[in-house]
C-alpha cells in the first residue's frame, strides 16, 4: 500500500533539545482487500492539536466503472429551452 506524507506519525518533545520521532500509527490491509483495492493509499496528515498524525486511508477500485443511466423526464419536453436539445440527441 502506498504511503504518503510524513515518515513519522508521533513526536515527543521533552522540553529540551531531544525530540523523539516514531512511526507508531499504521494502517493494515489483508491480501483480499489489496486485490479489490489495488490503488489504495495511506496518507499521514499534519499534526493538529496532537502529537500524533491523523491517518487517512483512500481506496479506489481498479477498472470498475458504473454504467450511467439517462432517465428522460417528460416535463423537460414542456420547457421550450430544454425540449429541442434533449429531443435532438440519441
Amino acid at each position: 500500500m502506498l504511503t504518503l506524507g510524513q515518515k513519522f506519525t508521533w513526536i515527543c518533545v521533552n522540553g529540551g533539545a531531544v525530540e523523539i520521532h516514531e512511526r507508531l500509527d499504521r494502517a493494515v490491509m489483508n491480501v483480499k482487500c489489496q486485490e479489490v483495492y489495488p490503488n489504495s493509499m495511506v496518507s499521514h496528515c499534519a499534526r493538529v492539536g496532537s502529537d500524533h498524525c491523523s491517518i487517512l486511508i483512500g481506496s479506489m477500485p481498479c477498472g470498475q466503472k458504473r454504467k450511467r443511466v439517462f432517465i428522460f423526464e417528460s416535463f423537460w419536453a414542456e420547457d421550450a429551452q430544454c425540449g429541442v436539445p434533449c429531443l435532438g440527441r440519441r
